[in-house]
């Protein structure tokens, strides 16, 4: 029996050997990858680092030729680093790229507990007049972080740019009694408390402002707010005194002296030729101030001058690409359009394809003689514009120059096609459906909006809203039930609160939707764009002096179509028979898995 056992070990030892011998190399080559792929990540986080640190210097130092190369080394070494992302906006802040705003907010969905690129996301959306997505970003705080003064002055930020005075004066007092408000803030918000009704916090106010325009830093902005506002108030007395502080201030620009200007020549009467021969010498000193000066003299309808002056600025002057693009206004002041196409296809206005200019350009020809050929003509020019961004930016530009609102239209559309993260498109769409009343196309663009940023809570807010006015019906439908979810998550939001009120009356709610509105300050209810949604409640409710009372608010306001109607509906209603309001859906219940036998 040993010698049995003997021999089986040995051959179990040879097997082993066999297996051994097989298997050493494929545990080499694994161990061998799994080595390489560590050093190689290790590499690449290093090559990073060291990238993103060369970027991050050449920021501070406005180098952006740098700083782009330096970050798409970063870029490409770790994709999709949250690292890299930030400094990526830092960048595009830098260089003024509204993408900034869209980068920030993919870190902030990345990091949706870090408060330092949250309020990073609200500062950048601020700086780019982007206050949807600063709202957005402000609804993530959660209610022990407001305690923290950053995050207060996050929010006071966006209250002081969406001219909010009540909401602002309550932040500035809480913040006031965690943190010592800086000399900014005191600054913005003496601004705002101008306008006051309170004639005693409206004096406070003025004297803040006196104090600090005594300190430099404050002094110009200070200044040319209050020069706004007195010409705006036509008071020119003020306002002469107010120009000529900001005309001596050393940190003045040459637009502050064409705003002085302005007033002398408009107001004063002053003999154009002496402001011309004055203003002239400091125009001459770099390429901006030359396009700023050519660009007043065509408000001014002096486009020979500003014609003759071009002609005579030094060679070194005249080839600068703020002159050149200024050329190209001059031309479209003048309907010189020969002399206009020659400068597009020489990039006066941007580099663009020289296909889609001259299709462009033999667009505006044809389109003299035949509309439905200016139309094909242009929009051969678009499809050859691709997905090129910065070639759309001329085209709008071109479009404009001739007054063309059905292509402009049509190539703001195109650019949301090609990024529907394009803010400024969107904003420039619902500008001008808002300003027709055209409530369909207003939800074709939310529609996009909702689409490219599905977390935003404003964008899922303003879908609902448009949706509700569009297609109104009694059933549960995903509009009210996204108006629901936005109230419930912040129902001190007048907004959100008025849409989820219009949701609940819809559904033969309205007694819901008056409890829900009469939580609103005064003020709010009395806001004459939502007065349509009181009045519309109210009639629902039976309450007659409400309805008419809030009828009679909406006056001239600038509501669309279908919310003028909502008063009409609500008047109507008074004497209607009441509807039975359709239950809520039901969240659908998970089927039970049926028992194994």
């Amino acid at each position: 029996m040993l010698v049995l056992q003997s021999r089986r070990t040995s051959r179990l030892r040879r097997r082993l050997t066999i297996l051994g011998l097989i298997l050493l190399p494929v545990a080499g080559y694994f161990g061998w990858q799994f080595t390489r792929d560590h050093l190689l990540y290790r590499y690449r986080a290093w090559k990073q680092e060291k990238a993103l640190g060369r970027a991050r210097e050449l920021i501070a130092k406005k180098d952006p030729a740098g700083a782009k190369l330096e970050l798409d080394i970063a870029l490409d070494a770790v994709p999709g680093s949250p690292e890299a992302m930030r400094v990526a906006a830092d960048f595009f802040e830098m260089v003024g790229a509204a993408q900034a705003v869209s980068i920030r907010r993919q870190i902030v969905d990345f990091a949706p507990e870090s408060i330092p690129d949250r309020l990073a996301m609200v500062a950048t959306a601020l700086r780019f007049h982007d206050l949807n997505a600063a709202h957005d970003a402000l609804t993530g705080f959660t209610p022990a972080q407001l305690a923290q003064p950053a995050v207060l002055r996050a929010h006071l930020s966006y209250a002081l740019a969406t001219g909010n005075r009540p909401v602002a004066d309550g932040l500035f007092d809480r913040l006031a009694s965690l943190a010592t408000p800086d000399d900014d803030m005191k600054a913005l918000h003496a601004l705002l408390l101008r306008q006051h009704p309170d004639r005693q916090k409206s004096a406070a106010a003025n004297q803040e402002l006196e104090t600090l325009a005594q300190n430099p830093r404050f002094a110009l902005s200070v200044n040319r707010t209050l020069f706004s506002e007195a010409v705006a108030a036509r008071n020119y007395p003020d306002a002469r005194r107010y120009a000529a502080l900001v005309s001596a201030d050393p940190a003045a620009t040459f637009a502050d002296q064409l705003n002085e200007a302005n007033l002398q020549v408009l107001v004063d009467k002053a003999p154009f030729e002496g402001v011309f021969a004055r203003l002239a010498p400091r125009a001459a000193a770099s390429g901006p101030a030359a396009a700023e000066f050519v660009r007043w003299l065509i408000i001014q309808n002096k486009s020979a001058e500003a014609a003759r002056w071009l002609a005579g600025i030094p060679a070194t002057l005249a080839t600068t690409p703020d002159v050149g693009g200024v050329r190209a206004d001059l031309a479209v002041a003048t309907r010189d359009w020969d002399r206009f196409g020659q400068l597009i296809e020489e990039g006066a206005w941007g580099p663009i394809p020289p296909e889609v200019a001259r299709l462009a350009l033999a667009a505006h020809v044809v389109g003299t003689r035949s509309a439905s050929v200016r139309k094909e003509v242009w929009d051969e020019a678009v499809a050859a514009a691709g997905t090129n961004l910065n070639t759309y930016r001329v085209l709008l530009r071109i479009a404009g120059a001739w007054q063309w609102e059905a292509e402009t239209e049509s190539l703001l559309w195109a650019v949301l096609q090609v990024d529907p993260g394009q803010a400024w498109a969107h904003a420039t769409l619902l500008g001008v459906y808002r300003k027709r009343g055209d409530g369909k196309k207003m939800l074709e663009v939310m529609s996009v909006l909702k689409g490219a940023a599905p977390t935003s809570t404003t964008y899922r807010h303003d879908w609902a809203l448009l949706s509700l006015l569009i297609s109104p019906g009694p059933e549960w439908d995903e509009p009210k039930t996204i108006a629901k979810e936005v109230y419930l998550a912040d129902p001190t939001n007048p907004n959100y609160a008025t849409t989820y009120a219009f949701a609940l009356t819809q559904a033969g709610k309205p007694e819901d939707a008056r409890a829900v509105l009469e939580k609103l300050p005064v003020a709010e209810r009395e806001y004459p764009l939502r007065a349509p949604y009181m009045s519309y409640v109210y009639g629902f409710c039976r309450r007659p002096a409400e309805c008419n009372k809030y009828a009679a608010l909406v006056g001239n306001a600038p509501v669309l179509r279908e919310e003028r109607l909502l008063v009409q509906q609500g008047v109507d209603a008074l004497t209607r028979p009441l509807s039975r309001p359709l239950p809520e859906p039901k969240p659908r219940a998970t089927p039970k898995t049926a028992p194994k036998t």
